[in-house]
């Protein structure tokens, strides 16, 4: 081949080998956080550039240093371990400048790459050392860090610290809670983004148009370069009326004219919006939920987003509530609930969040409330790079929403399975407690009301509970009043309660096209017309039963988690609020569908706990005969041990006088195995 055939495909080969744009990338990404930082400071704290990490955040009588690996590897970000040199050297630079964790000195690793395994040492979950460190600083087990500390800095002052043994409170306060591994962090393109929002929260503030904030970034990104760049240390700081001066001289520059005013008049301690407030709970009849919350705590321990999820009216926002108070601290809260339904009214209360976040000093913690709808297409980077702000300060994120979040949704949040919590209905306890608010029932008869009450509710539902609690209250406990709901009749409360929501779901399913709205109720009518529940064959094997819904798939994908209930095990129900929603279905052809279901458990194969009641009652009620038949065959072959587990699972039907064609004459106990004979 001709020599100068070759030399364009060599020059192009050295260009990219030599290409120094990865590195000019990861000087941006410095600068960008070296912003974020500026933007963030709080009164009395000054932002130092390049003199003792990549920037500090000094204070009267404290500081945070943040490194920034930002130089990266054309193919992507590297991941990080304990053992990494940069780590060991971060670590160790610490530690002499805290004077071994006395002064009151932080740090903060930031780096886009995520955790790496380390070799030789070991972490609870098989999880990376770095990644452990979080739920150790919270209030998981330190041993496993102080081993590999101490090997990783034998004969050197951290080593030989660890080495006294100090007890785990001093560990964490020390060390732990000191260095934050803010790791996965946000690219470029969501930094500025994030940016561009905070800074048009400011200019929001300050009554001078938000169409400015992109010119603001630049300007600002200007001036951190400027400073980071000048020969002399002391003069590598900036503060906020550097800030606020550069945003005022950008909007002079641009030709806005615009006479600047003073920010509104907001109480900083106590931030309070449409939107925007700080934590409070119900003043009234409510239950503390103790046991349930210390369990969710507990099941997420060191995580730093604690994602609820539920169907509609069981007690999410509540929950997430009682959560954050038993965290402790200082909460701020956003509801999304008037804004989820569109885009841009979800980046306003977003706004409303960011300004709060910017006039009040940093909370404990933030709950968003309501996470659902078109606010998850606006807000999904936006609230994972909130989560990662927290969780750099140590602080946490509550996420309310109807939809179970996926793996990947919480790794984006920098969450584990664990931070994924269901809102869980009522205890007997917890209905007691509701029971006990005055005026309340005889003390006697607060564990029966509180019995049948969850009885009546579909076993604790939390909005029909507290309706129903709240009008026997109203009614004076009346002891007639014990089995309603229970044996025919549906009191005022529990209907009016199930009225309101057939409401709210039909404003849900007009927001979808007429084919698939009217599909929607119809899968909700099949599904609630058979026993209990169904997992999701049955769900689509009675969507596919004639006449066809077409558009099940999305159907379910609509509803699965708002008004089907997600149980254990994956089954799904219909919410309580819907309860009746089968009542409008003709006879015939709710025995039909019950009859599909009855088929479909027996065709399982597996009669067990679960799967017998289901196959069992969905045929009686469904008067399939021939599965009956079949079914009392194979509970008859059952061994005598397995065959008692069987009639206690149906013992129900000892209590039934006759119903159908399907009751033999009751005697006082009747065995499964005599039932099956008389079929």
């Amino acid at each position: 081949m001709p020599k100068s055939a070759e030399a364009p495909s060599a020059k192009r080969k050295s260009h990219r080998s030599s290409s120094a744009a990865h590195v000019l990338a990861g000087f941006r990404y410095q600068l960008l956080q070296s912003l974020a930082a500026w933007v963030e400071l709080r009164d009395g704290e000054e932002l130092w550039l390049e003199v003792s990490e990549d920037f500090s955040i000094a204070a009267e009588n404290s500081s945070t240093d943040v490194q920034v690996k930002s130089s990266q590897a054309a193919s992507g970000p590297r991941s990080f371990s304990l053992q990494s040199t940069e780590i060991i050297e971060v670590l160790r630079r610490f530690w002499e400048r805290s004077h071994e964790g006395s002064a009151e000195r932080r740090l903060i690793f930031l780096a886009q790459g995520g955790p790496a395994r380390e070799r030789d040492h070991a972490f609870p979950g098989d999880v990376p050392g770095l990644r452990y460190w979080r739920s150790a600083a919270i209030d998981g087990d330190t041993a496993p860090l102080r081993a590999a500390l101490a090997a990783l800095f034998d004969r050197e002052p951290l080593g030989r610290w660890i080495a006294t043994d100090p007890p785990d409170e001093k560990f964490r306060t020390r060390l732990l809670r000191r260095v934050n591994w803010a790791l996965e962090a946000m690219s470029s393109d969501g930094l500025s983004l994030q940016l561009r929002d905070q800074i048009g929260a400011l200019f929001h503030a300050k009554n001078l148009p938000v169409l400015a904030a992109k010119q603001a970034v630049s300007a600002l990104l200007d001036r951190v370069l400027e400073t980071a760049a000048k020969p002399r240390p002391e003069d590598r700081r900036l503060g906020q009326i550097d800030l606020h001066r550069v945003i005022e001289e950008t909007v002079a520059i641009i030709g806005l004219g615009q006479r600047i005013t003073a920010p509104p008049d907001v109480d900083v301690g106590t931030p309070h919006s449409l939107l925007v407030a700080e934590l409070d709970l119900p003043p009234f009849g409510f239950s503390p939920r103790t046991e349930t919350v210390t369990q969710a705590l507990d099941r997420a321990k060191g995580q730093p987003v604690l994602w609820v999820y539920g169907s509609h009216g069981v007690g999410k926002s509540t929950l997430a509530r009682l959560l954050a108070q038993q965290t402790g601290g200082r909460w701020l809260t956003l509801d999304l609930r008037p804004a989820q339904k569109d885009e841009q009214s979800s980046l306003a209360a977003w706004r409303e969040l960011l300004r709060a976040l910017a006039t009040a000093n940093p909370p404990d913690g933030v709950v968003v409330d309501d996470y659902a709808d078109a606010a998850v297409v606006a807000l999904r980077p936006r609230l994972a790079a909130l989560a990662q702000v927290l969780s750099a300060r140590g602080a946490r994120l509550i996420v309310t929403s109807p939809q179970t979040p996926s793996p990947a949704r919480l790794f984006e949040f920098g969450a584990a399975a664990n931070a994924a919590i269901g809102a869980p209905y009522f205890t007997e306890d917890e209905v007691a407690d509701l029971v006990r608010v005055a005026p309340a029932p005889a003390d006697e008869m607060t564990n029966a009301w509180s019995l049948f009450i969850r009885m009546a509710t579909g076993g604790g539902h939390p909005l029909l509970t507290a309706a129903k609690v709240s009008s026997l209250r109203a009614r004076n406990w009346p002891v007639e009043a014990l089995t309603e709901d229970l044996v025919g009749s549906t009191s005022e409360a529990v209907r009016s309660t199930r009225d309101d929501a057939r409401q709210a779901l039909l404003r849900e399913l007009s927001a979808l096209d007429d084919a698939r709205s009217l599909e929607a109720g119809q899968v909700l009518r099949r599904i609630g017309s058979v026993f209990d529940r169904v997992d999701d064959a049955l769900a689509r094997r009675l969507s596919a039963a004639m006449p066809a819904l077409v558009n099940a798939g999305d159907a379910l994908a609509v509803l699965r988690g708002t008004w089907l209930e997600l149980l254990p095990g994956g089954d799904l129900r219909v919410s309580p609020l819907l309860g009746d929603i089968a009542s409008d279905v003709p006879l015939e052809v709710g025995r039909r569908w019950r009859r599909l279901a009855a088929e479909h458990w027996l065709s399982a194969r597996v009669l067990d706990e679960r799967t017998l009641p289901l196959c069992f009652w969905n045929a009686f009620w469904g008067e399939h005969d021939w599965v009956l038949l079949k079914l009392c065959q194979v509970l008859q072959t059952l061994p005598r041990e397995r065959l008692r587990g069987a009639a206690s699972l149906l013992s129900p039907i000892s209590a039934l006088r006759r119903i159908g064609r399907y009751t033999p004459p009751v005697r006082q106990s009747l065995p499964i195995s005599d039932f099956c004979s008389s079929k």
